[in-house]
């Protein structure tokens, strides 16, 4: 592969096996921060008014006019108060819409934090509903960032791939909702050139992320919760599953302070866990 792929909203790519289908980046290619980037995925502020502030726990947000989303729709409350939820990280969340009545937004759960409604922003959440799976990608540690890359992924099933060869990552994914990785193994066996990062998987800013039966392996960590998107909230209910993970200079399973309620359930964790955030 010469340049990278950039793909378009909704769609999914398959190959016929990890052993069968592999991409290789060819050193000095143009590749655009990664071999596969998948984008379409839109986050636009809204212009609506909270009529009150939002309690930790609710189960309906009320508006000062009718709030034009559906059943389904997910939408992204946030603070716009810098540092506040920690520094460099603001309060937020993603909320998946049941109902709509009057001025009144039902939502799918409830809230997990306090909000001043002179202190948010709304934003409409419309992310790439793409997946990949059954190939193997081998990046370009002189300059390319990551095998796999995805930016506000909603929905989206990574299964049976082989990443490694990268700069930075074999996968990156920010302001995910719903994602599902199965079946993984990313190789980050070098540092990146001069900043001293390396990473398994990279996920920031995301919430409701699943990984089963991954292989991780990265310099400094093997997977990480962190957040670079263009909306700093927190990581929630991220959870590693049936997965070994090794580092060689760092924590292989790090939490950045943004996360909350994240865990690695039945996992091999070569290289301890570096546990900041809340619960």
């Amino acid at each position: 592969i010469r340049r990278g792929i950039t793909v378009g909203k909704d769609i999914d790519i398959k190959g016929q096996s990890i052993n069968n289908t592999i991409l290789k980046a060819k050193p000095g290619g143009q590749y655009q921060e990664a071999i596969i980037r998948f984008g379409g995925g839109k986050s636009e502020p809204t212009n609506l008014k909270l009529r009150r502030d939002i309690v930790c726990y609710d189960r309906e947000l009320e508006f000062t006019t009718a709030p034009n989303f559906k059943q389904g729709d997910v939408l992204i409350i946030a603070s716009k108060k810098a540092d506040s939820w920690h520094k460099g990280f603001v309060k937020g969340e993603y909320l998946k819409v049941q109902e709509v009545v009057g001025r009144k937004l039902l939502i799918f759960g409830q809230t997990y934090d306090d909000y001043k409604g002179s202190e948010v922003v709304i934003y409409r959440y419309e992310g790439t509903q793409s997946s990949i799976s059954n190939m193997t990608i081998i990046g370009d540690p002189t300059q390319l960032k990551a095998c796999i890359r995805m930016d506000k992924g909603l929905n989206n099933n990574f299964s049976n791939l082989i990443v490694k060869g990268s700069n930075y990552a074999g996968i990156v994914t920010i302001l995910g909702y719903n994602q599902s990785f199965s079946n993984i193994r990313a190789e980050k066996t070098t540092n990146d050139q001069g900043n001293g990062l390396s990473y398994g998987i990279n996920i920031g800013n995301s919430q409701n992320v699943k990984l089963i039966n991954c292989n991780l392996y990265g310099v400094r960590h093997a997977l990480t919760f962190g957040g670079a998107g263009s909306i700093k909230i927190p990581n929630r209910f991220n959870t590693c599953m049936n997965s070994t993970l090794a580092s060689r200079i760092n924590y292989a399973a790090s939490f950045h302070p943004n996360s909350q309620s994240c865990g690695y359930i039945n996992c091999d964790i070569f290289g301890g866990v570096g546990n900041r955030g809340k619960n």
